[in-house]
């Protein structure tokens, strides 16, 4: 969630305060490695640290080391959000004093602390050194640390994949989870929800276009989503338990950035998310997005003289996750919800349905449609029929009809806000919805 070009621009900031995200990871992936509490600015990486990394002395993780302390900037986010961070220790360079002095400024910036997760990938890169009786060993001071000082803050250690379609090293994999599991103090396991497909080789809109159809790429993606509950996080529980809460470090895509693809992917999984937590006691305690929701104008653009008064630009992603900012207050419940379009059901592999009451008496509905555009001709919510006549206030988000064809190619998003009534609804191709229906005639959301 941290954009180091974009951490200090108005803009940005108030973009993501709307969004009403509430959980924030600090900070995430490979700098979780070399991070510290103060140097020279930035991650304050260390030269001798991250020149034994893969890269070694043109290590990218020099470039991290200088500028605005990112630490510094992450709480001005977090508190500008209402939010609680959840922070990653750097068990590889990092020690107790440090990860002590991380907390000590968290707590005395009003920051809530979710939970600390002990490490990223301590299986992988740099830390595979250490090995599972070196990681035990450079983490029991921590542990204890933090059962002394802050025997709130739920211990999380990191877990490794198993249960992927390609379960490599299923048993050292398995191994770790159940080692890690046993050590007393460890309430939790971290892992990501990265889709397991494609890689590296499909980040660019190029690559997607000459590879394959994107229509085959978003099944891929639904095939991942449904795939998740059913193989993956059964294998979890296998290793680690049922009582262990499952903590998303980092979910997402790397691939089919700024495409409506990826906004239909980041919808999906919220919807998997909203309804696994309630059929399962919130077993995912906290889940962290990693996307990018905006970049800078181009260079052209620029040049031409647009895009000065407009320094950011929001992408995809951003504009398929504002929706859902209403259900992260945690005050919401599902209700049963089923969807139709006039002369029949709507096709099921189409469109998906997701409802929410709110203690107001409002609901939120929200319409997954993965297909072509489609008239809604009435809704079910909680064994009631909504009159057509019904107003509701409506939010979309979805692709415009030249990038349909092309669903793969970066294009922008386009959003719809307005009242209409249920009956006149008309789900956009390759879009989410939203229908907001007031407790009582004419009362608006807030």
């Amino acid at each position: 969630m941290l954009r180091r070009d974009f951490i200090d621009d108005p803009r940005y900031v108030a973009a993501i305060v709307e969004l009403k995200l509430k959980t924030f990871l600090y900070p995430g992936g490979s700098a979780s490695y070399y991070h510290h509490p103060d140097g020279t600015g930035g991650f304050n990486v260390r030269p001798e640290e991250a020149q034994d990394s893969a890269e070694g002395k043109q290590s990218q993780w020099m470039q991290y080391a200088s500028g605005p302390d990112h630490f510094d900037q992450f709480i001005q986010l977090v508190n500008a959000s209402g939010g609680e961070a959840v922070f990653v220790a750097n068990v590889l360079n990092g020690s107790v004093d440090e990860l002590d002095e991380f907390l000590v400024r968290l707590s005395a910036a009003g920051v809530p602390i979710a939970c600390v997760a002990l490490g990223q990938e301590m299986h992988l890169g740099p830390a595979r050194s250490l090995g599972l009786n070196g990681y035990i060993e450079r983490i029991q001071p921590m542990i204890a640390m933090l059962q002394a000082k802050y025997p709130a803050v739920p211990i999380v250690a990191p877990a490794t994949p198993v249960g992927r379609i390609a379960d490599r090293r299923a048993d050292s994999f398995r191994e770790w989870n159940r080692a890690l599991a046993k050590l007393p103090g460890i309430s939790g396991f971290s892992q990501y929800g990265w889709t397991e497909f494609g890689g590296q080789a499909r980040l660019g809109a190029k690559e997607i276009a000459n590879d394959e159809p994107p229509e085959e790429i978003w099944r891929k993606y639904r095939a991942f989503v449904k795939a998740f509950p059913e193989a993956q996080i059964p294998a979890y529980q296998a290793d680690w338990g049922p009582d262990k809460k499952m903590y998303l470090t980092q979910w997402g895509t790397h691939a089919d950035r700024g495409t409506p693809v990826q906004g239909l992917h980041i919808a999906n999984f919220y919807f998997f998310m909203a309804e696994y937590n309630a059929a399962h006691n919130d077993a995912i305690a906290a889940a962290m997005a990693a996307v990018n929701l905006a970049q800078r104008p181009s260079e052209s653009v620029r040049a031409a003289g647009k895009g000065e008064a407009e320094p950011i630009a929001l992408l995809a992603p951003y504009y398929y996750s504002k929706p859902f900012r209403h259900l992260f207050g945690g005050d919401k419940h599902l209700l049963a919800a089923s969807a139709e379009q006039p002369g029949g059901d709507l096709a099921e592999d189409d469109v998906k349905a997701l409802a929410a009451a709110g203690p107001d008496g409002r609901k939120y509905l929200y319409l997954l449609n993965s297909g072509p555009a489609i008239a809604l001709g009435s809704l079910t919510v909680d064994g009631q029929t909504l009159p057509s006549s019904l107003p509701v206030q409506v939010e979309s988000a979805f692709s415009d009809s030249s990038a349909v064809s092309i669903l793969g190619v970066p294009a922008p998003a386009r959003a719809y806000a307005g009242e209409k009534s249920l009956g006149s609804v008309v789900l956009e191709p390759f879009s989410l919805t939203l229908l907001i229906v007031p407790a009582t005639p004419g009362q608006m959301p807030s």
